[in-house]
């Protein structure tokens, strides 16, 4: 008796999602592609919609998140906008602490009714909708609009700051703010916009920024330059006045993932070229600004050692 054939391994490129059609047009038979679930050598991204695992448990979980959105384009049939933080993730933009469910505006009664999806009956004008890689999305500047009204302050003004940096307008949103002038929610949008800032660099410096404010210090100059003997430096917050520096740690992102060894090294001749220089500074990493009460105590002892020094910064 002839022993039966083993199942073929299902190959889906790297950096690419496909459907169950597609496999089955690709000859691969539905036990193959059970079997390949199963094995781990796919992974379903969405309901009828795969990746390599070797491709997908390489990227970090918000890259997935954008990658989520892609699938739920490809398993959709209905015609869609993305909106909200979909749209603020296809964009680029940094979004911290959101849900990863799909937000859409959808044109008919009939779209798509699947789990996950937040449905959003919005009247888009199409000069506030863009079209990039096959997906409509809300433009930059109406999606700043959407997060602030649906999103709490922080998360708001972290995607914000993010959209100024990547190209989104600050006139263009109060324009549309404007537009929408007694729609719900549209003051606590106008107060993500009054608090972004487009010289911020990442979620956790927008974050830091962000407390040192609610803290009642002077506002820090954001992305100021030190020349040293080592080359410029640009420092994430600081009061010049003060030469005291705030310094957030951009390798740990959102995940606290710890610095490698070269990173660290890089760091420390920074940091003792700014301190021949008569600096001082706070370094700061991302699970530190979930710890407020010790965070807020080592910027305010920083800070008040750099007034006894330096003097008291001229009023604002």
């Amino acid at each position: 008796m002839l022993a039966s054939s083993a199942p073929r391994v299902v190959d889906i490129p790297h950096a690419r999602l496909m459907t169950f059609s597609e496999l089955r047009r690709s000859n691969y038979e539905e036990s193959e592609i059970a079997a390949a679930l199963r094995a781990r050598h796919i992974v379903r991204v969405r309901h009828g919609v795969y990746a390599s695992a070797a491709f997908w448990w390489t990227l970090k979980p918000w890259d997935r998140d954008v990658w989520k959105v892609r699938a739920h384009h490809l398993s959709s049939r209905s015609e869609l906008i993305y909106t909200h933080v979909s749209a603020a993730r296809l964009w680029g933009m940094d979004v911290w602490n959101a849900t990863n469910d799909i937000h859409v505006a959808q044109r008919t009664r009939h779209g798509d009714n699947s789990a996950g999806v937040v449905r959003h009956k919005l009247m888009i004008p199409e000069e506030q909708v863009a079209t990039q890689d096959g997906f409509r999305l809300t433009s930059k500047d109406r999606t700043v609009v959407d997060c602030a009204k649906l999103l709490p302050h922080e998360l708001a003004v972290v995607i914000t700051d993010s959209a100024l940096h990547r190209g989104a307008s600050r006139q263009g949103v109060s324009r549309i703010l404007e537009e929408q002038a007694g729609y719900a929610n549209i003051s606590k949008a106008r107060r993500v916009l009054a608090a972004a800032n487009q010289l911020s660099e990442s979620a956790g410096e927008t974050r830091l920024r962000l407390k040192v404010m609610k803290w009642g210090f002077p506002p820090p100059t954001l992305q100021y330059e030190i020349d040293t003997a080592i080359g410029r430096h640009r420092a994430d917050l600081a009061w010049p006045e003060l030469m005291l520096i705030l310094e957030f740690d951009g390798e740990t992102k959102y995940n606290g993932t710890a610095p490698t060894d070269s990173v660290l090294l890089e760091e420390r001749k920074r940091e003792t070229a700014l301190m021949e220089c008569g600096w001082t500074f706070v370094r700061i990493r991302w699970p530190q600004l979930d710890h407020e009460a010790s965070l807020r105590n080592r910027i305010l002892r920083a800070y008040n050692n750099a007034v006894y020094t330096h003097g008291r910064p001229p009023a604002a």
